[in-house]
């Protein structure tokens, strides 16, 4: 079985994937038009759905999406717009040639390893044409602060997801655990997955 960050991809698929059909995506390319950038090559990493790629392909834009989630990637094609689409991680990216941009949108956080984050850079920069940019977009501790800890919970079909969040602010790292339930009937819920994770915000 396939786990993307030690979710099983099926489970990933259904929580954490955006499933907005065809539209949205448009405050990138207004930001882009603010940065006058109205054509190019973009690099998409982490591009989900395909939400913000295929907004991109629609307007122009020459567009290559990767994520590691390849029910993501299948769902991101099924639009059928012109941009391309590849299951990869960020470190064994196999695309060829270099981008004026490059979209990090709540995809990448903090490695513990400095090491990762440095080799995760130079990829980038590799990446990159001379005169590019990159749109880093992530959690900021200005916004998490203020409900800090927190639990959200949503349901899935049969499954319940619980989300507990807790910000350390000193150091900048957040604790995160969750858990995933199935339910088998009206009084049946049963634990199927539980993650616990460190991350920096």
């Amino acid at each position: 079985m396939v786990e993307i960050y030690g979710y099983l991809e099926d489970i990933w698929y259904q929580f954490f994937s955006p499933k907005g059909e065809g539209g949205g995506g448009e405050e990138y390319l207004l930001l882009l038009h603010r940065y006058n950038i109205r054509s190019g090559k973009v690099l998409d990493l982490g591009c989900g759905t395909g939400r913000v790629s295929n907004c991109l392909a629609r307007n122009g834009f020459f567009v290559v999406g990767a994520d590691l989630c390849s029910q993501c990637v299948k769902s991101a094609k099924s639009k059928n717009t012109n941009a391309e689409y590849v299951v990869q991680d960020y470190y064994t990216l196999g695309v060829q040639g270099k981008f004026d941009v490059i979209l990090l949108i709540l995809t990448y956080t903090w490695n513990d390893d400095k090491d990762k984050n440095v080799e995760f850079f130079k990829v980038m920069n590799n990446l990159l044409r001379d005169e590019g940019i990159v749109i880093f977009q992530g959690a900021v501790r200005e916004f998490v602060v203020p409900q800090n800890p927190w639990t959200t919970a949503r349901w899935v079909n049969d499954y319940l997801f619980i989300t507990n969040h807790d910000l350390d602010v000193r150091t900048g790292y957040m604790k995160i655990e969750g858990e995933i339930y199935k339910k088998f009937n009206e009084d049946t819920l049963k634990l199927i997955h539980r993650k616990v994770e460190n991350v920096y915000v």
